[in-house]
């Protein structure tokens, strides 16, 4: 028998997303890491691959995500989310390195 999903209601995804307040170097990295997170829908380990390479920036900003059964997908982001990323590409000073991963682990932040 299959169980029912447990979702977040609109109020919750809200209070998670603001939870980091972008105070410090990981907090401001989680806040991105979040909305990219909510925003593609991706699996965590999606997320943790995910190469700046994986990233267009065009008039709508899409994210290549590769996922369980090494299966690809392109997921076309909002503009709140894209202006975050953007800037946490720029502040890690990455945005010109295809191959970096957009987000490091909380010891090399």
């Amino acid at each position: 028998m299959k169980s029912i999903p447990i979702y977040l209601t609109r109020k919750e995804i809200y209070i998670l997303l603001r939870l980091p307040d972008g105070r410090t170097v990981a907090s401001a990295r989680d806040k991105v890491l979040l909305n990219v997170l909510y925003a593609t829908g991706a699996r965590a380990q999606g997320l943790c691959d995910l190469t700046v390479g994986d990233i267009r920036f065009n008039e709508k900003t899409s994210v290549k995500l590769v996922g369980v059964g090494n299966k690809g997908r392109v997921v076309t982001i909002p503009d709140n989310c894209t202006k975050l990323l953007l800037k946490h590409l720029k502040d890690y000073r990455i945005i010109q390195q295809p191959k970096r991963y957009v987000f490091s682990s909380q010891t090399q932040v």
